[in-house]
């Protein structure tokens, strides 16, 4: 008699920790509606306290929580369980924190609001590469070519590391600096870097842009909602 195969998806165990409970209903009904397990925990020290107990393939946590917040608790995590993925969310997101988050190990730094399906394709695409031992990798750029930044000074090394840090984040990066300084070289090497990096790089000057169409240029309009909206 053939034995039953176990589902693949079953085996994959989802710690969500966040001490809003109807997010982290919401997580659960998700994570069961797509066929993975579900577990969650209010706060940090409750997470460790089923890390202890169960086998966890991926933690998704908040920031701000009682008794112990997201950062202590990533912290903790890769102090104990090195190689446990863990995906930070929060609402109060930073270039600052998610440059920290990324340095602590966290596999992806995302800001509110955010979709839980979405989130769950990057939870299934961390269990897949571990299951198949590979290394996330970035991909090359179809869109634009990688360019090629040569940092001699201290100061233009640590920009370039945290370049390394934020690219695979969801965070908003704004980036600063007097003309000629490189900022677009610094922004193309981002998109690069990220995972959108096989789409276009889309670059817009909004200084030259007339006051009246920045919005309909930016963001797009609804055929006939002015003048000349012919599409």
């Amino acid at each position: 008699m053939a034995k039953k195969q176990e589902n693949p998806k079953k085996s994959i165990s989802i710690l969500v920790v966040d001490d809003d409970e109807y997010i982290r209903d919401s997580f659960s009904k998700i994570i069961m509606l797509r066929g993975y397990t579900p577990n969650t925990a209010g706060n940090g020290k409750e997470a460790l306290s089923i890390l202890r107990k169960d086998r966890i393939d991926v933690v998704i946590t908040d920031v701000r929580m009682p008794e112990m917040d997201g950062m202590q608790l990533l912290k903790k995590i890769k102090g104990k369980y090195p190689d446990l993925a863990v995906i930070v969310i929060t609402g109060y997101g930073s270039v600052d924190g998610a440059v920290e988050a990324m340095k602590e190990g966290a596999a992806d730094y995302i800001l509110k609001p955010f979709s839980l399906d979405e989130i769950l394709l990057k939870v299934i695409d961390i269990c897949q590469r571990k299951k198949k031992g590979i290394e996330w990798k970035r991909p090359k750029s179809k869109g634009a070519s990688i360019p090629v930044v040569i940092a001699e000074t201290d100061a233009m090394k640590e920009v370039l590391e945290e370049v390394e840090i934020v690219a695979p984040t969801n965070a908003t990066v704004l980036i600063t600096g007097e003309t000629g300084v490189g900022k677009d070289v610094i922004a193309r090497l981002i998109h690069c870097r990220s995972e959108r990096g096989t789409r276009p790089f889309i670059r817009m000057n909004c200084a030259e842009l007339n006051e009246g169409i920045i919005e309909s240029e930016l963001f797009g309009h609804e055929k006939g909602s002015f003048t000349g909206a012919i599409a």
